[in-house]
């Protein structure tokens, strides 16, 4: 696997979109290595919609962490409470 720079550092660099792109690869690995709706899933779309939030995209943001909290429900039968509060910040 290439190793690339972590996304707070890219997003540090005034690059968020590079830090989105890597977040969407992470969301598709977890998906490809354990499958849809899984804890894995939902914690690389929880770092996603954080992502998406500090570039400003609000809408994006939210659609990925409601989706994060839903999967949490179908896994976990409740949030995540660090799911919550990023959906929380990008309300």
């Amino acid at each position: 696997m290439r190793r690339t720079r972590g996304r707070g550092q890219l997003r540090r660099a005034g690059r968020p979109e590079n830090a989105s792109a890597i977040g969407e690869q992470a969301v598709a690995a977890a998906r490809k290595s354990f499958g849809t709706r899984t804890r894995a899933e939902a914690s690389a779309r929880s770092v996603l919609g954080s992502i998406q939030r500090h570039a400003g995209r609000l809408r994006d943001a939210e659609t990925s962490l409601r989706e994060t909290v839903a999967i949490d429900l179908d896994v976990y039968h409740q949030p995540v409470p660090a799911h919550l509060h990023n959906l929380g910040t990008a309300l």
